[in-house]
């Protein structure tokens, strides 16, 4: 159900995913009595910059009325604006009474209102489709050395990511990927500064991200909650400390794979020195996550819907996947 708004065409699911038998059952099989039709969702797409929107008019009839009905009574399903709606068809009007489809309607509400009292009862737990982009199975993700509870999201690296960790895992070099920005900074109201940081790193998945090797292969997972190590500190022994910052390096299991140090050099002077590692940022993105801070520092805004670096490596799965149906074809 997570992937049927992107390809509706898996909705049926013994067809694409039963075994043979019952495959070869529902490919043969008559017209049924009830189906359940998903429509996906529809608030992806339609934000207040989008050009399209909703009609509001009516669309008329779906079917003309004397279309003879496939299915006796249809459920239809749909999330609009992060909201669940299901209807149920009866057509012809002439296979169930009334009772019967309100005492249908208030048993499908009652499974949906049990099943939210559970996901947001505090159970914690993560199965193969809270991860789609992973590829592990249930016993794989049960045997994750990270915590559950924290688990946003689980997927490969992308080719150059690769290249970075597993250099940084060999240990001899550990900490040539780390990187720095230094920069002088003139009348900072460091609270509010600090803050911005908090914020961005909240907002933006890559900077609340960690690598893990599991199952002989190294993948990224994102923290749900990962604070922001912001050092403030009186001028000291300033290049010792810079120094010190890189020697530290960072445990890639852990993120976030940063830390941001506000020296006061003066009395309205600091200097900042932000310390990431190479596998999150490049200098593209860094930039991008500098002006993040800015705009929260003087604004205490920043954009609704980041984009995020999973949608990145989900069309490279996507398109490698696309490639190699096509080789085999």
């Amino acid at each position: 159900m997570r992937r049927a708004k992107r390809r509706p065409r898996l909705c049926g699911i013994l067809h694409y995913r039963g075994t043979g038998e019952q495959r070869a059952a529902v490919s043969h099989a008559a017209k049924t009595d009830v189906v359940f039709n998903y429509l996906g969702q529809f608030n992806s797409g339609l934000s207040a910059e989008s050009i399209r929107r909703r009609a509001s008019e009516p669309i008329g009839e779906s079917q003309d009325e004397k279309a003879t009905p496939a299915h006796a009574l249809e459920i239809i399903g749909q999330v609009m604006d992060g909201e669940l709606s299901m209807m149920m068809l009866h057509r012809r009007g002439d296979r169930f009474d009334a009772a019967t489809l309100e005492r249908l309607a208030r048993e499908i509400e009652t499974e949906l209102h049990a099943l939210i009292a559970h996901c947001t009862s505090g159970a914690r737990g993560i199965t193969p489709s809270d991860v789609p982009l992973a590829s592990l199975d249930q016993s794989a993700l049960d045997a994750l050395p990270l915590e559950v509870a924290n688990i946003a999201d689980l997927y490969p690296l992308a080719p150059m990511q690769t290249g970075i960790v597993f250099h940084s895992l060999l240990g001899t070099h550990a900490n040539a990927y780390v990187n720095q920005l230094r920069v002088d900074i003139e009348a900072l109201d460091s609270a509010r500064f600090i803050k911005a940081w908090q914020v961005v790193v909240a907002h933006h998945d890559v900077l609340r991200t960690g690598f893990i090797r599991h199952d002989d292969a190294i993948r990224q997972w994102v923290a749900r909650d990962a604070d922001v190590n912001v050092i403030e500190q009186a001028s000291a022994a300033l290049n010792a400390f810079v120094q010190a910052q890189i020697d530290q390096g960072f445990d890639l299991r852990n993120p976030p794979l940063m830390r941001v140090a506000l020296i006061r050099t003066g009395e309205a002077q600091h200097h900042l020195i932000w310390t990431f590692h190479h596998a999150l940022l490049d200098g593209w993105s860094m930039a991008q996550v500098l002006a993040d801070v800015l705009r929260h520092y003087h604004s205490g805004s920043l954009d609704a819907k980041p984009r995020r670096f999973r949608d990145y490596i989900a069309w490279l799965t996507s398109h490698a996947s696309n490639n190699a149906e096509a080789e085999a074809h």
